[in-house]
C-alpha cells in the first residue's frame, strides 16, 4: 500500500460515489429486495463504506493516465495561493478541521445522551418484565428498559451497555413483545455497531451528498432485514398485529434524527410504507437465492477493479507542467538525468520537464546519463 496521491483519492471518491448511487437505486426497488433480501444490500453498503476508507494505491494498482480533466484539476490544486501554501493544502486543512468537528459532535452527543439515561430509573413493571422474558430466547443478556417522555418511537441505543427506550404510550403485552423482538434483533445482529460505522463515515464525507443518501438507505435496509427476520416465523394474525403496532406508533410525530438510536419505525413515513409493502408481499413472494451468486460476483468484480486501477495526471507535454507541480513531485517516483543544459526530470518513468539546478530537489535520485538511468529505472 502506498501513500494516497491525487489520482488515488480522485478514483476513490469517484468510484465510491458510483457505488453509492447504484446501491441506493437498488434499495428503492421493492422487487429487487423481495428477490434478493435486504441483507444483500446491507453487505454491499458496508463494503462501499469500507472502500471510502482506502484512497490508496496498492502494489498491483495500474495507473490510468488522464491528459485533460485530472491534469487540469491537479494544476488547480497545486497552484500556490499564499506563500508556500497551495489550494490542496487549504482543502485538506478545511476537510480535516470540519471532520474533526463532526467527530467531536458525534462523541459529545453520545456522551450527553448517556448522561441523560444514567439519571433515569429503569422500568421494571410486571407487564414489561413479562413481555421481555417471553422474547429473550433463553439468552442471559439483561437489557435495561426505560420509559422516556419526549421520544416518539421505541428504540435501542448503547454499543457496550444497550438500553431499550419506550415512549410514554400505553402498550399491550403483545405489542411490547413485538417491540422487544425488533430491538433485540438489532442488537444480536450488531446493527448498532454498523450504524456507528455509518455515522463515522459521514464525519469524513460530510461534503459528499451521495453519502447522505447512503446513510438513510442503509438505515432503511437494516429495518427491512430486521422485519423480515422477525415476521418470517409469524402466522397471518401475528403479522397483522405487528403491522397494527407499527401504525399505532407512527401516529406520533417523527423521532429526532440526531439522537444516537435505532428506532422501531425509522425516521420517515415513506420508509414505513416500504416496510409495510415488503412485509405483506414478502409473505407471498419468497426470496430467490439463485440471484445472490450473480449479484455478488458482479459486485465483487467491480469492487476489486476499483482497487486495480487508479487515475493519474499525464504530463506528456512538459510545457503543460507548472512549476508548482514540478516542485511537489514525490521522491520515490521521481529521478533526474544530467545533460549539457542541466537536468531532465522523470516522474514515474515519464519525461515531464527540465531544470538547470537541483537546489530545490535535494535527496532525489540523479543519474549521470541516459544509459545509467535505463539500468536502474523503467523509462517509458
Amino acid at each position: 500500500m502506498t501513500f494516497p496521491t491525487y489520482g488515488s483519492v480522485f478514483a476513490c471518491i469517484l468510484l465510491s460515489s458510483v457505488f453509492m448511487i447504484v446501491v441506493c437505486l437498488l434499495g428503492n426497488r421493492i422487487n429487487f429486495i423481495l428477490k434478493n433480501s435486504a441483507n444483500l444490500l446491507v453487505f454491499f453498503m458496508i463494503m462501499v463504506m469500507l472502500r471510502m476508507f482506502f484512497p490508496c494505491n496498492f502494489v498491483f494498482t495500474k495507473n490510468i493516465y488522464s491528459t485533460r480533466a485530472l491534469t487540469v484539476i491537479c494544476d488547480i490544486l497545486m497552484k500556490h495561493i499564499w506563500k508556500d501554501y497551495s489550494v490542496s493544502d487549504v482543502i485538506i486543512v478545511v476537510w480535516i478541521l470540519i471532520s474533526f468537528m463532526y467527530i467531536c459532535k458525534l462523541i459529545h452527543t453520545q456522551i450527553q445522551f448517556n448522561r441523560f439515561l444514567s439519571i433515569l430509573v429503569p422500568d421494571n413493571s410486571n407487564k414489561i418484565e413479562k413481555a421481555y422474558k417471553s422474547v429473550q430466547n433463553n439468552k442471559n443478556y439483561k437489557f435495561e428498559i426505560y420509559k422516556i417522555q419526549g421520544i416518539k418511537s421505541p428504540c435501542i441505543t448503547g454499543l457496550i451497555h444497550p438500553k431499550i427506550l419506550l415512549p410514554e404510550m400505553d402498550f399491550t403485552e403483545k405489542e411490547l413483545q413485538y417491540i422487544f423482538k425488533h430491538e433485540l434483533q438489532h442488537f444480536y445482529h450488531h446493527d448498532l455497531w454498523l450504524n456507528m460505522l455509518c455515522e463515522i463515515i459521514m464525519c469524513f464525507y460530510w461534503w459528499n451528498p451521495f453519502a447522505y443518501f447512503l446513510k438513510e438507505k442503509f438505515k432503511d435496509m437494516l429495518e427491512f432485514a430486521n422485519d423480515k427476520k422477525i415476521t418470517e416465523s409469524m402466522n397471518e394474525m401475528e403479522i397483522y398485529e405487528y403491522l397494527e403496532c407499527m401504525l399505532k406508533i407512527i401516529k406520533n410525530s417523527k423521532m429526532h434524527k440526531k439522537i444516537p438510536v435505532l428506532c422501531f419505525i425509522g425516521c420517515g413515513r415513506s420508509t414505513v410504507q416500504q416496510r409495510f409493502d415488503l412485509i405483506i408481499k414478502g409473505q407471498e413472494k419468497k426470496y430467490k437465492h439463485r440471484g445472490y451468486i450473480l449479484y455478488i460476483m458482479v459486485f465483487c468484480f467491480s469492487y476489486i477493479l476499483s482497487f486495480v486501477f487508479a487515475f493519474e495526471p499525464d504530463y506528456k507535454n512538459p510545457s503543460h507542467m507548472s512549476d508548482e507541480i514540478i516542485y511537489n513531485l514525490e521522491k520515490k517516483d521521481t529521478f533526474f538525468i544530467k545533460n549539457n543544459k542541466g537536468y531532465k526530470i522523470y516522474y514515474k518513468g515519464r519525461f515531464v520537464g527540465k531544470c538547470k539546478s537541483l537546489e530545490t530537489f535535494q535527496g532525489y535520485r540523479v543519474y549521470k546519463n541516459d544509459n545509467e538511468a535505463k539500468e536502474n529505472e523503467e523509462i517509458k
